[in-house]
């Protein structure tokens, strides 16, 4: 979220749907997360965490108020690096 856009802001609501058990001795696992929406300052984001074998353990969804990037500034917020992600307008 913060690379993505380039901002802070705060979550507003979070559901979470477990799917399959994760040990703590699992050796590796992918989260994935991708912005589905954004309305203003409103931004929808989904989120999958998935184990070492590739199976899908938990879903979620998040909805995020995302401050204007003066706010985030005046706030300490640096931009971040990117690593050949796009910017999302804002």
């Amino acid at each position: 979220m913060f690379r993505k856009l380039q901002t802070t802001g705060v979550t507003s609501s979070l559901n979470v749907r477990y799917k399959k058990a994760i040990s703590t001795l699992e050796p590796e696992l992918t989260i994935r997360g991708r912005i589905t929406e954004q309305r203003r300052n409103l931004v929808t984001i989904v989120v999958e965490i998935m184990n070492s074998k590739g199976e899908l353990c938990a879903t979620g969804e998040a909805l995020y108020f995302a401050a204007s990037q003066e706010k985030a500034r005046a706030e300490g917020f640096g931009p971040c690096e990117l690593e050949g992600d796009e910017l999302l307008s804002f």
